[in-house]
């Protein structure tokens, strides 16, 4: 019998005779264990392209002569399929892609091999439905042993209030209610202060933008700087742009209500000709916006019946995958729960600010093809404003499947296409040979210099390795879980030839009382390019975009990879670049003599130029 074991994470003691075992959540390949992730990451073109047309095809699929994305079209202007949280694809609000993208793999594991039993070692449910669901589909035989994995999802549930508790297993739509309460109660602030008029000139441009990385010397002077724009509003001024900008707001320290945010916004537009005009776009909130929020949503929720049936349908084309265990409730959520509130508000909210405000020729808005995009993208088009442009202002990963469609979607000519902007612009060019090989059409992408890592670029200088204590970095990135685990595995190394410092995510912050094995610094208030050149190294998880900024300035890098995670570090395809998943892996790359030795070879990555020639072109 050629038999196949496969565990959740941990490695059991004793390995079955004449037996296979993979691994599902560990990156290890010893004793000739399959970790699943390596064959992921060994394998993503195909499997990641094998995911993307899952969805393309989703919204394809048809129940009573419609598809799905025909079912959730909302008027004639706005669909709420490409708003989904299905084809958001974002990693860090769909916490299954990761699994879908798992389960592809071992589909190729368990028909390459030919494998003729399975035993499945799990304690998460939902994957052990999935494997099985494969093995009935594939004709293989299968077990369901007790689990003897790891157990940190039991731990993980255990730890939620009773509060969390009770909302978690409460129906969808007591859910999306309750949502629309609290997103009320939190921005009906901004609705009583006073709205300024936008500029109206020849040359005017708006941003849409988010309040969060302002400059911490320069705000309090009430000048507008952000590290998302870099030095665009300087530019904006220097060529005599009148720049009009509508913000979400993001709780952080600066801001920490949006009565503070609305207060600060008042500061910046006392000068309008420096900073522009700044508004929340939650603040054309209104009653008569909330009655038809509610109207829309009953409508789409009468139609729960017909869009529940689509679940028998989430079976991937010429395979046994069926995804439906792990996409059940990012489907749900987006037809009925939280998600769907979230969306008709973005719709309403985009429609009333762009019906009101004069006609804007040029709009400019951060592309993370988040589902308030396509409200805007949508409501951009029906008030008939002139030229948009999306802008990737980060670094394309390759695991970061928001910036990724099948080849189909983007080529599709129906009536119910995927909203795009007239224009993208890139700011590096590995960016640009992703979306060309994916078939982004090639005369809407525009090259543009870097403003996210402009100023860095400018001071670029090379770091050198303390001869004395080493001062490291910790980055922290907006999902807890695994910088929490990160900082675990440290505490375990407890190394004391280094001085630590953290410095948290804007929309993680990190209490480090809770650190105690480890003493450290809190940088959590600083801004990273007026720190980053202090230290001798950088540790970070796979995720967060920040460690750039260290790469750029050649100081030496430590990638943590989690134990369930798929690598999605923008540094994935540089091989010189430490990657490590656990205490033993960290501990040997802090290893002094280790780390005198580790360098790499710096690529320029970005389109730099002091001068800023490209965006000049852009903006006028």
């Amino acid at each position: 019998m050629n038999n196949l074991h496969i565990y959740e994470r941990d490695i059991p003691n004793l390995a079955e005779k004449d037996s296979k075992i993979a691994l599902w959540n560990n990156h290890d390949k010893k004793n000739n264990y399959i970790s699943i992730p390596k064959y992921l990451d060994e394998n993503g073109i195909n499997i990641k392209a094998k995911y993307l047309k899952f969805i393309s095809d989703l919204g394809k699929k048809k129940k009573l002569n419609k598809n799905l994305n025909e079912h959730l079209q909302i008027d004639n202007h706005y669909n709420l399929w490409w708003m989904s949280l299905l084809t958001e694809k974002s990693p860090y609000k769909s916490k299954r892609i990761k699994d879908c993208l798992k389960l592809i793999a071992l589909e190729e594991i368990i028909l390459k091999d030919n494998y003729s039993k399975i035993y499945l070692n799990f304690f998460d449910e939902n994957i052990n439905t999935s494997i099985v669901d494969l093995c009935k589909n594939l004709k293989i035989e299968y077990v369901i042993k007790k689990n003897v994995g790891n157990l940190d999802y039991k731990i993980e549930i255990q730890k939620k209030s009773i509060l969390s508790k009770i909302y978690n297993k409460s129906p969808c739509f007591v859910q999306a209610l309750f949502f629309l309460i609290k997103y009320i109660s939190l921005h009906w602030t901004a609705t009583k202060f006073k709205k300024h008029n936008f500029l109206i000139n020849n040359k005017k441009i708006l941003f849409f933008s988010y309040l969060i990385h302002l400059d911490k010397n320069l705000y309090k002077k009430s000048k507008f700087t952000t590290g998302q724009w870099g030095p665009i509003p300087k530019l904006l001024k220097e060529l005599s742009i009148k720049s009009n900008w509508v913000h979400h707001f993001i709780e952080s320290k600066i801001t920490p209500n949006i009565s503070d945010g609305v207060n600060l916004i008042n500061k910046f537009n006392e000068n309008p000709n420096i900073n522009g005009i700044h508004q929340y776009l939650s603040s054309y909130l209104s009653v008569r916006l909330i009655s038809k929020v509610l109207i829309n949503y009953f409508k789409i929720l009468f139609k729960f019946p017909i869009l529940i049936n689509f679940k028998n349908l989430f079976l991937s084309e010429k395979s046994g995958i069926n995804l439906w265990s792990l996409l059940k409730d990012d489907y749900i959520n987006s037809i009925s729960g939280p998600k769907l509130i979230e969306n008709l508000i973005f719709i309403e909210l985009f429609d009333i600010f762009l019906a009101k405000i004069p006609y804007q020729e040029k709009g400019i808005y951060l592309q993370e093809n988040q589902s308030w995009e396509s409200a805007l993208i949508y409501a951009w088009k029906k008030n008939k404003h002139g030229k948009l442009l999306g802008l990737n202002n980060g670094f394309v990963r390759f695991w970061d499947t928001r910036f990724f469609d099948d080849y189909n979607t983007l080529n599709d000519l129906s009536n119910f296409k995927k909203p795009l902007p007239d224009e993208l612009i890139l700011t590096d060019s590995i960016a640009m040979n992703y979306y060309l090989k994916s078939g982004y059409p090639a005369n809407k992408l525009i090259k543009a210099e870097t403003v996210r890592y402009f100023n860095l670029l400018n001071n670029l200088e090379d770091k050198k390795i303390n001869e004395k204590k080493n001062k490291v970095l910790i980055l922290g990135d907006i999902v807890f879980k695994t910088t929490n685990e990160m900082i675990r595995a440290l505490e375990e190394v407890q190394n004391n030839e280094y001085n630590w410092s953290i410095k948290s995510h804007p929309g993680c912050p990190l209490d480090i009382d809770n650190y105690q094995k480890i003493q450290l610094d809190d940088l959590s208030n600083e801004n990273l390019d007026d720190i980053i050149s202090k230290f001798d190294l950088v540790i970070a998880p796979a995720a967060t975009l920040s460690v750039l900024e260290a790469y750029i300035k050649n100081i030496k890098i430590i990638i943590y990879l989690g134990h369930d995670e798929i690598n999605i570090s923008p540094l994935r395809d540089f091989k010189d670049i430490k990657i490590v998943n656990d205490v033993s892996s960290m501990k040997k790359a802090l290893e002094y003599n280790c780390l005198l030795k580790y360098n790499y070879e710096r690529k320029d990555i970005f389109w730099h130029d002091q001068n800023l020639t490209l965006w000049k072109k852009i903006l006028n």
